[in-house]
């Protein structure tokens, strides 16, 4: 066995090189992570992270609707309240048309990127590897090379840590052919251009394209020289573009498929779900109730949503749920319970899955509870930037843009409240006009009959 500390790009690229077999150990930022390696190329990889789990990755990759994985979530859990039967997710998603098999299959080459992609995210690391071909032979297998998912990761980067690794004074060269480049790292029309432009002879600076220089530079694709290269670019064999950045890019194949089993199963259940008799049925019920709960909140129904999620979270403990389970009781009290906790759990879970919207949007409402409008306003931009689909991240960006320059009439969480509560202060204000006018008339009157009785 194998140790060391270093990122997971240089590990995988030795890996590479040796065309090794084996089991790779990667922990970073208290993340554990374990890819299988066959020959050099990853095929597989598993972590204790739910958000990187297939559903809720094939939702955020708008693959599947939330209401078809809920659906399925529940097709799954009454197959083992019912008949005891333990069913694939997979296979549920299939057998309800959702998606075909081979769209399953590519979707689940796509959850072994997502790893990867948090791997690189969290940067440095200690890690083992274990040659261990029986390991890797009991694994299903999605071959992804790590180069095919650099650019995905390195978009997930803060410009500082771009611009730590790509020195913009230095000038980038091509130190390998650019057919092997288009397809190493599934380069589109524009990136292919930029690369083939590479010469040596302008500045990173001079080049727009930052992530992609940063992406090619970790993959050994480019170098960077310190003075401008006299040679000229010598004309190579046309080069077509992938675009295979991802093995599944197809958004949203599904969201007319199975509608009469997603009306059918997305329902409120009617009875209470029994004891789970395993830790699985435990985790099972767990995200059913989660689904409900996200369902409902989603609807502003906050009250209703908190008892599901909180059941949720007391079933597994998981951070996403407990999360959750925060947020839907600040919107049913009007500000977090304990902001400290909510907001450590938030980072937690940004540091485990860093394409996780719904932390941002969190500690969105933490910074502003904590009177940091800028911080807020940051954390709401990334958010939707992660999730266009997650409207009231775009909100309160555009609240806060509003309010910039009166900072001080912000009331941080007057915006977080469902909408049926923040229908009731106009209504009282309403109520008192009311009040305060019929004061008046009465004021008048009494002033009209005493002027007349003096009168007379």
């Amino acid at each position: 066995m194998r140790t060391g500390e270093s990122d997971i790009i240089d590990v995988l690229l030795a890996l590479e090189g040796e065309r090794a077999t084996g089991v790779l150990e990667f922990r970073a930022e208290g993340v554990l992570t374990r890819v299988f390696v066959e020959r050099g190329v990853p095929v597989f990889a598993e972590a204790g992270v739910l958000g990187e789990t297939l559903g809720h990755v094939l939702v955020r990759e708008k693959i599947l609707t939330t209401d078809q994985f809920a659906a399925v979530v529940r097709r799954m859990t009454d197959s083992l309240v019912e008949g005891n039967e333990h069913a694939r997710l997979g296979e549920i998603i299939v057998e309800l048309g959702m998606l075909e098999r081979h769209e399953l299959d590519a979707a689940l080459t796509t959850q072994v990127e997502k790893k990867l992609i948090g791997c690189v995210h969290r940067g440095k690391g200690a890690w083992s590897f274990k040659p261990d071909a029986e390991a890797v032979g009991e694994v299903a297998h999605h071959p992804t090379p790590i180069r095919a998912v650099l650019l995905d990761a390195c978009e997930l980067w803060s410009e500082q840590r771009v611009s730590e690794i790509v020195d913009a004074n230095r000038f980038p060269r091509l130190v390998t052919n650019i057919v092997t480049i288009a397809n190493d790292f599934g380069l589109d029309d524009r990136e292919l251009a930029i690369a083939k432009s590479l010469d040596g002879t302008r500045t990173a600076s001079a080049v727009d394209a930052p992530v992609l220089l940063c992406a090619l530079l970790c993959g050994r694709a480019i170098e960077l020289l310190d003075a401008p290269s006299a040679e000229p670019i010598k004309p190579g064999e046309p080069v077509t573009a992938t675009g295979r950045r991802r093995a599944f890019r197809s958004r949203a194949l599904a969201r007319e498929k199975a509608k009469s089993a997603i009306e059918n199963l997305v329902r409120e259940r009617e009875a209470p779900l029994p004891p789970p008799r395993s830790e699985r049925e435990s985790q099972m019920f767990a995200e059913d109730e989660f689904q409900t709960g996200k369902r409902l909140l989603a609807q502003g129904k906050a009250d209703a949503a908190l008892p599901k999620l909180r059941a949720a979270a007391e079933r597994t403990n998981a951070p996403l749920y407990r999360l959750y389970e925060d947020f839907a009781e600040s919107r049913a009290r009007g500000s977090f319970v304990n902001a400290a906790a909510t907001k450590k759990i938030a980072i937690q879970i940004a540091k485990e899955d860093p394409e996780n919207a719904f932390a941002h949007y969190v500690l969105g409402f933490l910074a502003l509870e904590e009177k940091q409008p800028g911080a807020a306003r940051r954390f709401f931009v990334h958010a939707y930037k992660l999730d266009p689909e997650l409207v009231d991240a775009g909100r309160q960006v555009r609240l806060l843009e509003m309010r910039k320059e009166t900072p001080a009439a912000m009331r941080p969480l007057s915006d977080l409240l469902p909408p049926q509560r923040r229908a009731e202060a106009p209504e009282e204000g309403e109520s008192r006009a009311r009040v305060l006018v019929l004061v008046v008339i009465l004021v008048c009157v009494l002033a009209a009959a005493v002027f007349l009785v003096t009168r007379r």
